[in-house]
């Protein structure tokens, strides 16, 4: 073999060697960068979810403590006249812009009022059934056609 041959072989094997060489450096940058973002993308998320569940928590918070300072709320209750909780239960269904479902209940599990549920409150087992059963227990539920999230 002559020397240019020899010359041509190597410099082929060296530009085959650093092209392999760039293609994998290349590949692994290109994997780092979409770890990173994704890495990003994973923390903004977990951030944003965090506030949504907080911002829950507390809104949950606020209307549990209007409800509480409703003075007709407190002696309706203790009344228990059917009409009038009726009429309240209405009321803040108004109040409470979003609420699909609004039960009040006894701390026996009694149904004493509801507004937005499409059957009677005969029927002593409602609080057993879902969604009102989700609701008491602090859980998701999902609307009467079970179409969407409550």
């Amino acid at each position: 073999m002559n020397l240019r041959k020899k010359i041509f072989l190597f410099t082929a094997a060296l530009v085959s060697v650093v092209f392999v060489t760039s293609l994998v450096l290349v590949q692994w940058q290109v994997q780092s960068a979409t770890v990173a973002d994704n890495r990003q993308h994973l923390l903004a998320t977990a951030i944003a979810v965090q506030e949504h569940e907080q911002e829950v928590v507390r809104n949950r918070q606020e209307r549990g403590r209007l409800l509480a300072q409703t003075p007709r709320l407190a002696e309706a209750l203790e009344r228990r006249d059917p009409a009038e909780l009726a009429l309240l239960v209405r009321s803040l269904g108004q109040w409470l812009p979003g609420t699909q479902l609004l039960a009040l209940v006894a701390t026996d599990g009694r149904v004493l009022a509801a507004n937005g549920f499409p059957g009677s409150l005969d029927n002593d087992d409602l609080a057993t059934t879902d969604p009102l059963r989700s609701a008491l227990a602090g859980g998701r539920c999902t609307d009467v056609s079970g179409d969407r999230p409550c």
